[in-house]
């Protein structure tokens, strides 16, 4: 996993259970295929812009906001 991909994934994890949602039932909500939510969470791809998008959306806030969340949940 290259290093600058670690807090994307650190994130995206966060969001997920943050939500309660298992890798299926995210990828559902996100409209993406259950592995991609699996390697984005390993580290093997990076969400696309329209994904992050799509993940604040879902989140109600946005990318800085969840930075923020994560921060204070540490």
């Amino acid at each position: 996993m290259k290093i600058e991909n670690r807090n994307i994934v650190r994130l995206f994890i966060f969001c997920r259970e943050n939500l309660g949602l298992s890798q299926r039932k995210m990828a559902k909500i996100l409209a993406v295929n259950q592995s991609t939510v699996s390697r984005i969470e390993k580290g093997e791809i990076f969400p696309k812009k329209d994904l992050i998008e799509r993940l604040e959306a879902v989140m109600e806030m946005n990318l800085g906001q969840i930075i923020l969340m994560r921060l204070n949940s540490m």
